[in-house]
């Protein structure tokens, strides 16, 4: 400025992300059909689901390897 003031401003750091809009438009689909067409988890799927990934551990703090990051 002329009077020799400094003006600061936060710049944003939030952007629009595509995949987040897609999936809240499903989400309120979703929420305005009603809960009638919601099924409970069974045991069996439960099971199932262990069967397939219940031996797998996985590192949330891990960064994926380049190859694997698509962000």
């Amino acid at each position: 400025m002329d009077n020799s003031q400094v003006i600061l401003e936060r710049q944003s750091t939030e952007t629009d992300d595509p995949d987040l809009g897609r999936f809240l438009d499903l989400l309120s689909g979703d929420i305005a059909m009603g809960t009638s067409h919601i099924k409970p988890v069974t045991q069996a799927f439960k099971d199932r689901i262990d069967a397939l990934v219940g031996g797998i551990s996985i590192d949330l703090d891990q960064q994926l390897a380049p190859e694997d990051d698509i962000a």
